[in-house]
């Protein structure tokens, strides 16, 4: 009885130990890192594309609707992660997390690795270098960037860790 019980708690403290360490190779290197979604509903003019920073739709003030950023809106929610977005569509939206494609606009400024990024109006990453005050901050380049285009960058959006 009590080998079985040690064996039980043993297999448990392996289990546990090797899901803690799921994120990592066998070489020690990162293989995956905690991402985080929500799922909203474009009620934007038209649909929202990949890589595309929105923010919550106060008109509706239904706490899921989702359109483009304004100037002088409280933030960015999230970056859409699907292709294409319809208007009333359900999407997926990152808050949290690495993305490939976070959609970068080179003609404010050259993105630097680790330095802050911000969500201009059109939904756009851009470097801090040329930000003005109606941009939001949502995360950090993982990589220099001197060209328009999607991006690797850690977003980092209040409410996503």
């Amino acid at each position: 009885m009590k080998n079985l019980i040690l064996a039980i708690v043993l297999a448990l403290t392996a289990f546990t130990a090797s899901a803690a360490q799921n994120a990592l190779d066998s070489a020690g290197a990162v293989k995956t890192l905690h991402k985080r979604y929500l799922v909203v509903v474009n009620s934007a003019s038209a649909a929202l594309t990949e890589g595309e920073f929105v923010g919550l739709d106060l008109t509706l003030d239904d706490g899921i609707s989702v359109d483009y950023l304004y100037a002088n809106q409280v933030g960015a929610l999230c970056m859409i992660v699907d292709v294409s977005c319809a208007v009333g569509a359900r999407c997926l939206c990152q808050t949290f997390g690495i993305t490939e494609v976070a959609d970068f606009n080179a003609a404010q400024g050259n993105g630097v690795a680790g330095g802050l990024g911000f969500a201009n109006t059109g939904g756009q990453v851009v470097s801090g270098v040329s930000v003005v005050a109606t941009h939001s901050a949502v995360g950090y380049f993982l990589d220099a960037s001197s060209a328009s285009g999607d991006i690797q960058f850690y977003i980092t959006l209040p409410g996503g860790e």
